[in-house]
This record gives C-alpha cells, sequence and structure tokens, in this order.
C-alpha cells in the first residue's frame, strides 16, 4: 500500500471527528438523544482511528516513510495490484456493505414510523424544532 493511501485515510480521520462532533452539538440542540444512540456513535468514532492503526501495523515502513523514518520512500504512485482479489471475496465485500450498511437507516426510518403511529412523534423535541419541521 502507497503512503498517499494511508496520508489520505490520515488527512480523512480529523474530518470525520469534527463532522461526528458537529452532527451530536446540532442534535443534542433539538431532541433527546438517549444512551443506545450515544454509545453508538462513540463505537463509529473509533473505526476510522482503528483502521488507520491496522493499515500502519500491516504496512509499517510506508506509514514511517510518511514521516522520514523509513528506509523506504514514501510512495505515492497508484497502481493495480499484480494479483487482483478473487472474485468471491469482492462479492462478499459487496454483499456485506449491502446487508449491513443500510440497516441503520432502515432502523432510524422504522423507529420514526412506530413513533408516528403511537402518536408519539415529536415527544421531547424543543418548541424551536417543532416549529420548524411543523407539517
Amino acid at each position: 500500500m502507497p503512503a498517499c493511501v494511508l496520508a489520505l485515510m490520515s488527512a480523512g480521520w480529523p474530518l470525520h471527528e469534527l463532522t461526528a462532533a458537529w452532527d451530536v452539538s446540532y442534535t443534542v440542540s433539538r431532541r433527546k438523544v438517549p444512551p443506545r444512540e450515544q454509545h453508538t456513535h462513540s463505537f463509529m468514532e473509533t473505526i476510522p482511528f482503528d483502521i488507520i492503526a491496522v493499515m500502519a501495523c500491516l504496512y509499517p515502513t510506508q506509514f514511517l516513510a510518511l514521516f522520514g523514518a523509513s528506509s523506504e520512500r514514501a510512495r505515492f504512485d497508484l497502481h493495480l495490484k499484480q494479483s487482483p482479489m478473487p472474485a468471491s471475496h469482492i462479492a462478499g465485500i459487496l454483499g456485506g456493505t449491502a446487508l449491513f450498511v443500510p440497516g441503520p437507516h432502515i432502523e432510524e426510518l422504522w423507529q420514526c414510523w412506530r413513533a408516528r403511529q403511537r402518536g408519539v412523534e415529536g415527544r421531547d423535541t424543543p418548541e424551536c424544532a417543532r416549529e420548524l419541521y411543523a407539517a
């Protein structure tokens, strides 16, 4: 893995953290955020760091080369792998992504629909948000 991928991932991590902080500060001023949702967000904040750490461990010389601390020079060229990933692996990754990525969004939609059906939509919602999203 070239150093450019590690550098790009490392640059994206603070942006992810800033977006998460903005999202939480925006949301808590408008509705109650239950503990389960807080823990889910806390876990999701660690994922980019975890991936960068694993990649840095798998490609330590390129990671260190970003800081000039390696015998290798940092490679910033992109090229296809010599031996491509088997189609079954690609299908597994795409299948897992299609199965698990939409899950939280579907669950949120389901919870909103259930709240509307039970007539509790908008409970614990600040007055400013009720005015803003009034039907």
